[in-house]
């Protein structure tokens, strides 16, 4: 195993607390409204929630319960830079940009595992949004 994706506390869960209370005091300061203050608050939170948090729960969440596909095979296509990197394995496209969004997403420069074309890998991914997001790379051997 050479990347599996683990989850991990990260301060961008205490983000939507944040940002909701402080739409909470902002809304209290102008309008000196309890009620459309915690409306607000609510709103805020919410949507950075879904924003920032939900995604890494969800993909987490399936591939833990083993709703993740697999592919395995030779890597074709693979092009690589400081900030992004892409590759073939078996009909299955795959691409993400360095350090954004979740799952595997470390490019070859920046020391990431997957090293080119020709290497031969088993890799489990989870669908979200339209994009493949990678939660297991192994090198098979």
């Amino acid at each position: 195993v050479i990347y599996e994706m683990t989850f991990k506390f990260s301060y961008r869960f205490l983000l939507p607390f944040i940002l909701g209370g402080a739409a909470f005091i902002i809304v209290k300061y102008f309008l000196k409204d309890n009620i459309t203050a915690a409306v607000g608050g609510v709103i805020v939170l919410l949507a950075v929630f879904f924003v920032f948090c939900f995604p890494q729960i969800k993909i987490y969440g399936e591939y833990k319960t083993e709703n993740f596909i697999e592919v395995s095979g030779d890597v074709k296509n693979f092009q690589t830079s400081d900030t992004e990197e892409s590759f073939t394995l078996n009909g299955v496209e795959f691409s993400y940009k360095n350090g954004s969004g979740n799952g595997y997403n470390t490019v070859l420069s920046q020391g990431g595992v997957v090293k080119g074309d020709n290497e031969l890998l088993y890799i489990r991914y989870v669908e979200f949004m339209g994009k493949k997001v990678i939660c297991y790379i192994e090198k098979i051997l």
